[in-house]
C-alpha cells in the first residue's frame, strides 16, 4: 500500500513501505502416549515435593521499612566518608 508524504518543497512523495510481517509461531510435535505418561508421573512427583517443602517452612520474617531504610542511609554515608578518605590521600 503506497502511502503518500508531503516533501519540504510541498511535492508529493509517493513511497511504498512494507510493513514487517509476524514471526509464524511453530506447533508443538504431539506426545506419545509412552511421552505422556512419563511426564504426568514427574509432574506428580515434582508437585508432592514441592508441596511437602512448603508445609515445614515458615514465611519468612522481613524487616520493618524504617529499618530498611535507616539502614540504607548508614550504607549510603559510609559510602562517602570512603569516597572522601580516598580523595584526601
Amino acid at each position: 500500500m503506497p502511502k503518500v508524504f508531503v516533501d519540504d518543497n510541498e511535492t508529493k512523495v509517493e513511497m511504498v513501505v512494507e510493513e514487517p510481517k509476524a514471526k509464524p509461531k511453530r506447533k508443538r510435535k504431539p506426545l506419545t502416549e509412552e511421552q505422556k505418561k512419563a511426564l504426568v508421573e514427574r509432574l506428580a512427583k515434582a508437585r508432592a515435593a514441592k508441596k511437602n517443602a512448603r508445609s515445614g517452612t515458615e514465611p519468612k520474617e522481613t524487616k520493618p521499612k524504617a529499618t530498611r531504610k535507616k539502614n540504607h542511609q548508614l550504607k549510603k554515608k559510609l559510602q562517602l566518608k570512603i569516597i572522601n578518605i580516598e580523595n584526601i590521600n
